[in-house]
């Protein structure tokens, strides 16, 4: 099985901190290029939109494309090594993970108009909060996602790396009562440096 490889004269401590560094330097240019993206205008709708900046959408391809091929190196060893089960359930969770990975970064849509903000993602129902609506904005910091919440009770969880936040809550602010313009202040203080409108 590929787990009883071993490279010799390897420290068992390297590969976990290369793997930390490169997700923390990845991580980081994500959330540049999220910073640097504004929203736009869907000219079908007239609806501002925000949506994962495109190299977060070509990393998750990237990851997508080096995942099945990992992931079939990886059961043909297992194959190979008279271990064929474990290298298909290996294979498979890889690809599982980087096509969830796609379907976030390609399929989440935030949108706003003068009347309300909606949000589309493929792991839950569309969501629409009227601006007027909004009680409650804050971030969670450990789950990096910022929370709008409408009166009713529905939750628009929105990642730090997506594109166009602050256009989002430049017009969020605008259209707050005083209490939720300063929830949103707080809130992306420090997590939207460089973005308009915050």
């Amino acid at each position: 099985m590929i787990s009883q490889v071993s490279t010799p004269g390897c420290s068992p401590f390297i590969t976990p901190v290369a793997s930390v560094l490169m997700t923390r330097l990845v991580h980081s240019m994500l959330q540049k290029a999220a910073h640097r993206t504004r929203a736009e205008v869907d000219v079908t709708t007239a609806r501002r939109v925000a949506t994962y900046p495109t190299a977060a959408r070509a990393a998750a391809w990237t990851s997508l494309v080096l995942g099945v091929a990992a992931a079939v190196l990886i059961a043909g060893y297992d194959v190979t090594h008279g271990a064929p089960l474990a290298g298909v359930f290996i294979g498979a969770a890889i690809i599982s993970g980087v096509a969830a990975l796609v379907a976030e970064f390609t399929r989440v849509r935030v949108e706003w108009t003068d009347t309300a903000l909606s949000f589309a993602s493929p792991w839950a129902a569309p969501r629409h909060i009227p601006w007027d609506d909004i009680v409650e904005v804050k971030y969670a910091q450990t789950a990096g996602w910022f929370i709008v919440k409408g009166r009713n009770g529905a939750k628009i969880r929105l990642s730090h790396l997506l594109g166009g936040l602050g256009d989002l809550f430049a017009e969020m602010k605008q259209r707050a009562s005083d209490d939720v313009r300063r929830q949103i202040e707080g809130a992306t203080a420090g997590v939207l440096r460089a973005t308009s409108g915050t």
